[in-house]
């Protein structure tokens, strides 16, 4: 256990790092095209363009 602690995760942290951003812009990506095709959310549900207008 402890050579898994201290040689293996700080060698995947940096890769589950971007992983995680790369996903969160799929995800964002994703959102886009639902609302673009008027899948995405409905009028009284607050999402981020209708709370910056």
């Amino acid at each position: 256990m402890h050579v898994l602690l201290h040689h293996m995760i700080p060698n995947v942290i940096s890769s589950l790092i971007v992983m995680a951003t790369i996903g969160m812009g799929y995800v964002i990506l994703s959102a886009a095209g639902l609302s673009f095709l008027d899948f995405g959310v409905q009028p009284p549900t607050p999402e981020w363009v209708s709370m910056l207008n």
